[in-house]
């Protein structure tokens, strides 16, 4: 019965996180970095920006079609990416979700 409740509990906690991040409103962020492509399953691609303190943002893919930018041809190189995130704070440590990508552009 214990476990049940402490279950339910973690679970409601959980909820309520979740909703504190839902409920936050996304805003105009600036990040620069280098995009990395990665392969999750056969056919299922992916691609994250590092920045020079090694944080690891995931990058959207863009939702219109056809595609305003195509991350493939920015793999391995340093961008800057203008977009619309929420920062939430876990562990003392700032997490950075990148909701969608208003532009980006190599930079040298």
């Amino acid at each position: 019965m214990k476990k049940i409740m402490l279950f339910a509990i973690v679970t409601l906690i959980s909820a309520g996180v979740t909703f504190i991040t839902i409920g936050q409103e996304a805003k105009e962020i600036t990040l620069t970095g280098k995009v990395a492509k990665a392969e999750n399953e056969p056919g299922k691609v992916s691609y994250t920006l590092t920045d020079a303190d090694g944080n690891v943002v995931n990058l959207p893919p863009s939702k219109e079609t056809p595609h305003k930018y195509k991350l493939d041809k920015f793999d391995g190189k340093n961008v800057k990416v203008v977009g619309k995130a929420t920062i939430n704070e876990k562990g003392g440590k700032k997490e950075i979700v990148l909701e969608a990508i208003t532009t980006i552009e190599e930079v040298k």
